[in-house]
């Protein structure tokens, strides 16, 4: 499914479609109990095969935004991706308030649809909302 959306997505910036701007993947790197309504057969850790994919991906699209979970990857992925010019965001995952930081801190910029399908603000741990804002 990730190839097939990123090889549309290169033709269309190839082609110059209009009003293409770049490409959100939402996935495969989430974590399963904030899945939503992505397959869990297809959530899997990010490898680096996945991450020589992404960063080869970015060269061929104008913008390339990734939702990731805390849970499925390291930190130092999320710096690699964000050295080669991907746009990081944290979502589907029940991450605490510390481990979200520091993806930010890696880089991670942006968070997708805040309080859905993430843990909620608690009185003790905020979370990756409590983190977000």
């Amino acid at each position: 499914i990730t190839a097939a959306a990123v090889a549309a997505g290169a033709l269309a910036a190839q082609q110059k479609v209009p009003g293409f701007l770049g490409l959100h993947l939402e996935g495969p790197h989430l974590s399963v109990a904030r899945k939503g309504a992505h397959d869990p057969a297809l959530i899997r850790p990010m490898t680096d095969v996945d991450q020589a994919m992404l960063i080869a991906t970015r060269t061929t699209l104008p913008v390339l935004l990734t939702t990731i979970a805390p849970e499925s990857v390291d930190p130092a992925r999320i710096s690699a991706l964000v050295e080669a010019g991907i746009v990081v965001s944290l979502g589907h995952s029940d991450t605490g308030y510390a481990k979200a930081r520091g993806f930010a801190d890696a880089g991670a910029t942006v968070v997708t649809h805040l309080f859905n399908a993430m843990s909620q603000i608690g009185n003790r741990e905020p979370g990756l909302a409590g983190a977000a804002i």
